[in-house]
C-alpha cells in the first residue's frame, strides 16, 4: 500500500511486488536475511553465500569468497559456485592480467603496464 507521503512506504510495509530479493549494481543477488551474522546494514546477504553455507552447513567466514564459474553473476546453482579460503587466493585463481601480477608480486609491473597501455589508448583517440 501506498502512503500519501510521496509515494514511501511505512517502515514494515512492502511493495506489493516484492519478491524477497533484490540485484545489486554489480550484478548479485541480495536476498533478505535480517538475522543473518554477516548481513549488511539493510539486512540483506548475497545469496551465492547462502547457497554455499547451505551447502556446506555453516556460515563462511568473512575473508572466504564464493566465485562463479561461468562468471554469470546470478547463476547461483552450487555446481557454479567455488570456494576460496581468502581474496588472494581468488585472485590467484582468476585467468587476467590483474591476477597474474598481483600473484607473483609483481604490483610495479601490473602498473607500467597499465600505464603504457592506458598512454597509448590516449594516443589513438587525439
Amino acid at each position: 500500500m501506498v502512503s500519501n507521503n510521496g509515494g514511501q512506504f511505512k517502515k514494515g510495509q512492502r511493495p506489493w511486488n516484492w519478491k524477497g530479493w533484490a540485484m545489486d549494481s554489480g550484478g548479485y543477488i541480495l536476498i533478505h536475511k535480517p538475522d543473518h551474522p554477516h548481513c549488511n546494514r539493510h539486512g540483506q546477504v548475497l545469496e551465492h553465500r547462502l547457497v554455499m553455507e547451505e551447502f556446506l552447513g555453516r556460515y563462511l567466514k568473512p575473508m572466504e569468497r564464493v566465485h562463479h564459474r561461468n562468471n554469470i553473476r546470478d547463476d547461483n546453482r552450487i555446481g557454479n559456485l567455488k570456494l576460496f579460503d581468502s581474496h588472494s587466493t581468488h585472485l590467484a585463481s582468476i585467468p587476467h592480467k590483474y591476477g597474474e601480477f598481483i600473484c607473483k608480486g609483481r604490483e610495479r609491473e601490473y602498473n607500467t603496464e597499465y600505464n603504457r597501455i592506458w598512454r597509448a589508448s590516449k594516443r589513438l583517440k587525439s
